[in-house]
Formats: structure tokens, C-alpha cells, sequence
């Protein structure tokens, strides 16, 4: 494939990439909530009473201001608790609030809900190519960027 062809599917790719996301952040909004912090709701509560500030940035790919943002305006609105974990005073280990716990799994619920669908939509051959196309081009991605 020449060059000029590869960029051209390389840009389409991304810009799929960046639907994707503004989809995420759509819904984010509807909430009333940026994408980051719907992305910390789901990392707590994925993360089920193992969830530090460090566990969010590491999985969110977030600097530790932004987080800590995200969690002191999740302390305000009652959604979380923190407390200090056994193991390491100095780190605190995020929970959610009877109220945050029921809305987070309401959110995130709908968004896993959407997720199957989109997913359940495609044949099998259809999510195999997906899933098996993008491993690889992730896979490839990595080796390029450290040539």
C-alpha cells in the first residue's frame, strides 16, 4: 500500500476514534458530567472498594490535578467517600455514597447496556475482524512509536 493510501485510512481510523469518543462525552454531558469523571465513575465502580486516585489516573491516562478535581467534586456532590487505606495511610481508598453508588451504576449501567447492543448488532465474523484488526494495529502501533 502506498504511503499517501496509508495516512488516508490512518485519518479515517482516528476520526472513528474521535466519534467515539465525542459519543462518550455527549452522554457525559447529559449527565452533567465531563467524560473524565464519567470515566473515574467507572473505574470506582469497577474497581469495587480498591480504587485510589493513582488506580484512576493509571487507568484513565489522567494527570493526578485533573483527578483530584474530579474526586473533590465528587466528595461535594455526596457521591463518594474516602478512606485511608490499612495497608498505606497516605493513600485513600475511594467508595461511593449509598446515593453515588446507586447513580453510578445507573450511568454506567446504561453505557455497558449501549456497548452490548452496538456490539450484539454486529455478526460474528464482523466483531472478530473488529477486535482482531484493532489488537493488531494497537500491537503495531506500540513497535512504530518506539523505532
Amino acid at each position: 500500500m502506498d504511503k499517501s493510501k496509508a495516512n488516508a485510512y490512518s485519518n479515517e481510523y482516528l476520526h472513528i476514534y474521535f466519534k467515539l469518543n465525542a459519543q462518550y462525552e455527549a452522554y457525559a454531558k447529559s449527565l452533567g458530567f465531563s467524560y473524565s469523571t464519567l470515566s473515574a465513575l467507572r473505574i470506582i465502580l469497577e474497581h469495587n472498594g480498591r480504587c485510589t486516585q493513582k488506580t484512576i489516573c493509571e487507568y484513565a491516562f489522567l494527570p493526578k490535578q485533573t483527578v483530584n478535581a474530579i474526586v473533590t467534586g465528587l466528595l461535594r456532590h455526596g457521591i463518594i467517600r474516602m478512606s485511608e487505606l490499612d495497608s498505606d495511610r497516605r493513600q485513600k481508598v475511594i467508595r461511593f455514597t449509598d446515593k453515588g453508588l446507586e447513580f453510578a451504576f445507573e450511568a454506567i449501567q446504561k453505557i455497558k447496556n449501549a456497548e452490548s447492543k452496538a456490539m450484539e448488532s454486529l455478526d460474528e465474523s464482523q466483531r472478530t475482524a473488529m477486535l482482531t484488526a484493532a489488537k493488531l494495529y494497537v500491537s503495531r502501533l506500540h513497535d512504530y512509536l518506539l523505532e
